[in-house]
This record gives C-alpha cells, sequence and structure tokens, in this order.
C-alpha cells in the first residue's frame, strides 16, 4: 500500500446572504440534516462523519465580502475521540488510568474463567436441558408472572 501525505485543502464557498443570515441558516439547515454544527461569533464546526478514529469535521470560517453576501473557507479534518481543546492529561489521570486497566483486566480474566468453569459442569453434570412443555410454560407465566392462582378443574 502507497502511504499518501495528508495535504490539507482548502473548501471555500460563497452566499449571497450576510454572515448572520449564513450562520442561523447553517444551524437550522444542519439540524434537519442530522448533522451536528457547534458555532461561535464566526467559526463553525460541522461534524461530517465519525469513525473508530475520531470525528471528521469541516472547521470554517465565515467573513463578509465587498457585496453583502458571506465567504465560507475551511478545511476537514479529524479530530481524535480523546482530543480535549485546552487540557492536556495530567500525571494523576495517567496513574489512574494505568491501575484502572491493572485492575480490570485481571478481574475480566477471573469472571471468564469462573463462567467457563460453571458452564462445563452444568454441561457435564446436569445433562441435556429438559424441554419445557407449552403447558408448564403457561402456568408459570400466569402464576408468577401474572400473579394469579391456578385452579384444579
Amino acid at each position: 500500500m502507497n502511504n499518501k501525505i495528508s495535504e490539507r485543502k482548502t473548501f471555500s464557498f460563497h452566499s449571497v446572504s450576510s454572515p448572520y443570515d449564513f450562520a442561523a441558516r447553517i444551524k437550522e439547515e444542519a439540524i434537519n440534516s442530522n448533522l451536528k454544527i457547534e458555532q461561535n461569533n464566526t467559526d463553525f464546526i460541522l461534524q461530517l462523519n465519525s469513525n473508530h478514529g475520531g470525528r471528521i469535521v469541516y472547521k470554517a470560517t465565515v467573513t463578509a465580502d465587498e457585496s453583502g453576501g458571506s465567504y465560507i473557507s475551511g478545511e476537514i479534518v479529524t479530530v481524535p475521540w480523546n482530543d480535549k481543546p485546552g487540557k492536556k492529561r495530567g500525571i494523576t489521570e495517567k496513574i489512574f488510568s494505568i491501575v484502572g486497566y491493572i485492575v480490570a483486566v485481571p478481574f475480566v480474566l477471573i469472571f471468564l474463567f469462573c463462567y467457563g468453569a460453571y458452564m462445563l459442569f452444568v454441561r457435564l453434570f446436569r445433562g441435556k436441558n429438559m424441554k419445557v412443555t407449552n403447558e408448564e410454560k403457561l402456568c408459570d407465566f400466569m402464576t408468577n408472572k401474572m400473579c394469579c392462582r391456578k385452579i384444579e378443574a
């Protein structure tokens, strides 16, 4: 496979509406199209897709042009899931995540081992599952779930 260097390509658009009208219209249209949008004064981030690597978004800036319309320019970028703007992971967060993995992995392995042993025990010593008849199913449902009493005829 060829490893291509991802080049940043700018996508630019022009709108005849003013930047204020464009901002109001893009928010409404994004909601109608089931796209997530984050807006501030002159910028917006439109989420196009999401995958295992993160969110694929169009980060753009809206500026007014000389004819009263809007000029929209931005790039399509991938924002990783663990990307927290303005905050880096501290040493305590790293320690807690490592301790969490040290505790979680053995716990899951012990659970799977015990569950496998239990299922093997059930399979070997209980034999085949006994089939429940329709009458037993009905009586169990009516007495236990529906709180009815069985009347002997």
